[in-house]
């Protein structure tokens, strides 16, 4: 990483990646943080920081968690990926940055980064919220964007891996940005994979499960899920449905996101 300046200030979440008062990166310049907390993930901290002309950038350091492998390894083994002959791996900063400027030349909805360290990222900054936030709304619009550009990565042998609401941000025009890429997942049912984590994931998060299903169904285009395995997708969907992401309390939720899930599936099959 690039040289610390001065005290640390206040981190959140209890782990060791305070934000800092002064950042110096390496061929580019000194940045201060333009807030006084880090968000702290499973893998990275995220700092906004900016420049003395005012620009923003978000500072992506690689934390040491050594306990994120055994949870997404029993994730994956219990939705049955492993099974199926899938696997995964973490990218290193490297590679993930060499993802980030591959997918960006192919004209998918990535931002390459500014600046490649040891063991950070420097990005742009991207006004929006995410996915996720959009969905607590009912604000379904950004749906098909991803779709397309998820359906266009996939067709150029491209899989993002991780593609949950929290890793896309809206822009204020509507667009979309594909953000995170920390994880690689590879096997004959990867794609499957991908497209059964964000549907899954958009119906969790929605707080209308009924319009998400119709809104999914109106995003996804014409014989774009030709190629795709539709019952391992609902598969992997109601596995994580059933257990490994209870993020809804009630069995009473569990049943809704369960029968959403069946609805789309239909209507997928019916395209």
């Amino acid at each position: 990483m690039g040289s610390m300046k001065e005290a640390p200030l206040q981190g959140v979440g209890g782990l060791d990646l305070p934000v800092l008062k002064h950042y110096d990166i390496p061929f580019f310049g000194s940045l201060i943080p333009s807030e006084t907390q880090v968000v702290q993930g499973r893998l990275n901290a995220i700092v906004v920081l900016h420049d003395d002309q005012g620009n923003e950038y978000v500072h992506k350091r690689r934390r040491n968690n050594i306990d994120i492998l055994d949870h997404i390894s029993e994730e994956l083994r219990i939705i049955g990926f492993p099974a199926l002959g899938g696997s995964f791996s973490f990218r290193s900063v490297a590679e993930e940055s060499r993802f980030m400027n591959d997918a960006a030349s192919i004209d998918l909805r990535v931002v390459a980064p500014v600046v490649v360290g040891p063991d950070f990222i420097l990005l742009p900054f991207i006004e929006g919220k995410d996915l996720k936030d959009s969905l607590s709304v009912s604000d379904f619009d950004p749906l098909k964007h991803v779709l397309r550009d998820i359906f266009s990565a996939h067709s150029k042998g491209i899989v993002y891996g991780d593609r949950w609401p929290r890793n896309l941000i809206v822009k204020p025009d509507g667009t979309i940005i594909q953000i995170d890429f920390d994880l690689n997942i590879a096997g004959h049912y990867a794609k499957e994979l991908e497209l059964a984590q964000f549907l899954y994931g958009v119906i969790r998060d929605s707080a209308d499960k009924k319009s998400a299903v119709a809104n999914l169904l109106s995003a996804v285009p014409p014989q774009a899920t030709q190629g795709y395995n539709l019952t391992i997708i609902e598969r992997f969907m109601m596995k994580y449905a059933q257990g490994y992401h209870p993020q809804e309390a009630s069995q009473d939720d569990t049943h809704i996101i369960m029968e959403s899930l069946r609805l789309l599936v239909h209507g997928l099959n019916l395209k």
